[in-house]
């Protein structure tokens, strides 16, 4: 890991480390530029301590999952430091990846958004038989007067309908992919926004 790997070491080992810096926000980039090499399923991405030990960049617990939601999750903390409130958090998040893993393992991986050009970075998985898509996304910096920022996937069943999971809304799938959702306000730097979509049959 951290640098020192090939496409080559796949044949040895089923995932890669790609950098020490585990910084949710560095990972964004770090994450983008490795998936062009790479599956997202062989990189490991770890929510880790915060404030960061490499940036002492803080950030919240939710963005840094959903981070790491973009390849082989997993956790780099002291359990004995972590509050009652972060390990109830911590629990949430297990499941919640459990729940999508074999969507981000085995779906089709898009690249809606480049880190390095635009305020969010998004990204999305999408089932084989585009019955289902995840998307996630991370704010980098709010500003005042901040604009509308739209997500749109992509990968979706043409003429389609699908429900957003949390919310219950349907969006046509046409509407999705040419129109795409706000994201909603943010309320400092660095959120994390999470979206399960299921086509209606």
């Amino acid at each position: 890991g951290g640098g020192r790997f090939d496409a080559g070491m796949l044949y040895y080992t089923p995932q890669i480390w790609c950098s020490d810096n585990t910084d949710a926000m560095d990972r964004l980039s770090i994450h983008y530029g490795t998936s062009f090499g790479y599956p997202m399923s062989a990189v490991a991405a770890h929510v880790s301590a915060c404030p960061n030990q490499q940036t002492g960049r803080t950030t919240s617990m939710k963005t840094r999952f959903v981070s790491a939601m973009t390849g082989a999750f997993g956790y780099e903390l002291d359990p004995d430091k972590l509050s009652e409130e972060d390990r109830a958090v911590i629990q949430d998040q297990i499941n919640t990846y459990r729940k999508y893993s074999s969507l981000i393992c085995k779906g089709l991986y898009y690249r809606l958004t480049d880190p390095e050009k635009e305020n969010v970075c998004a990204w999305e998985y999408v089932a084989e038989d585009r019955s289902e898509a995840l998307v996630l996304a991370v704010l980098r910096e709010n500003h005042g007067n901040e604009h509308a920022h739209y997500v749109m996937p992509r990968g979706l069943e043409e003429d389609a309908e699908y429900e957003d999971e949390d919310t219950g809304k349907i969006y046509s799938s046409d509407g999705l992919m040419q129109i795409g959702f706000p994201l909603p306000i943010a309320k400092g730097d660095h959120e994390g926004y999470m979206y399960h979509f299921r086509k209606v049959e």
